[in-house]
């Protein structure tokens, strides 16, 4: 897609009762595999959750990290009291094919990004991609 204006793709997560999610707007997220760069991690699940090969991945330089719900312990090691997710970001000049992990996507200006985003890590994440990328 070629942009004269600057679009995020954000994606509406499917709702997950059993871990008390809601269905909401995000971007890509993701846990590293065994033996994986955070790169490679990046890259790995745009390719599982969009279909896109991500060969331009640009690091924002920044993280953030959120205790772990009672509701999704049993998905962590019980020594695991935190996530820590890293922001990247890509030039997508295509429409991604959704996963099972999300129900809907779609292109936003920043200002409507930011309207959607119902968290506060995710809302600092897309003001700090933003940062990055007029630098």
């Amino acid at each position: 897609m070629s942009k004269a204006k600057r679009e995020y793709l954000l994606f509406k997560r499917t709702a997950q009762p059993e871990l008390a999610l809601p269905a909401f707007w995000q971007g890509i997220t993701g846990g590293m595999e065994t033996g994986e760069t955070l790169e490679e991690t990046a890259q790995r699940e745009v390719h599982e959750e969009s279909g896109i090969i991500v060969l331009n991945l640009l690091s924002s330089e920044y993280f953030y990290e959120y205790p772990i719900k009672d509701e999704w312990r049993a998905k962590y090691s019980k020594d695991t009291l935190f996530i820590k997710e890293y922001v990247y970001s890509a030039r997508i000049e295509k429409d991604p094919v959704l996963s099972s992990e999300h129900n809907e996507f779609g292109w936003f200006d920043l200002e409507k990004a930011m309207e959607l985003l119902s968290f506060g890590n995710n809302k600092e994440a897309l003001t700090q991609v933003e940062a990055s990328l007029n630098a």
